[in-house]
């Protein structure tokens, strides 16, 4: 029987992949600042620079940025063979990762209100 998979429906299934890889990148990389709060503000209450630990923070997650669409091209091409090269893919990937790590970085940068508490009737 086989499936109906036909090479129309390719790029639409790529496309997912890397949707994917962008979901679980930017929920690792919310992390970064907003895990880490209280230990910032102490930082900016001492006198560390803003500036210096945002780049110390990006810095750190950098290999993971760039490893992690290898380690996503290594199952995903093990399950299906692609038709464009790895270092293409690759390269779509790192950019994925990089855009969505930054996104992830100004969302939890930003000043997001609290979660709403219902009222309490006494």
């Amino acid at each position: 029987m086989g499936s109906k998979l036909g090479l129309s429906d390719v790029p639409r299934y790529v496309s997912m992949a890397f949707l994917v890889l962008s979901v679980l990148s930017s929920i690792t990389h919310l992390r970064t600042f907003s895990a880490f709060r209280i230990v910032q503000a102490h930082e900016f209450s001492s006198g560390v620079s803003r500036t210096a630990t945002f780049l110390a923070s990006n810095l750190t997650d950098l290999p993971w940025i760039f490893l992690s669409p290898a380690i996503f091209l290594a199952m995903y091409s093990f399950l299906i063979v692609p038709r464009a090269g790895l270092s293409d893919l690759y390269t779509v990937g790192a950019m994925v990762c990089w855009w969505s790590s930054g996104l992830s970085y100004a969302i939890s940068l930003s000043s997001i209100p609290p979660a709403v508490r219902p009222i309490q009737c006494s």
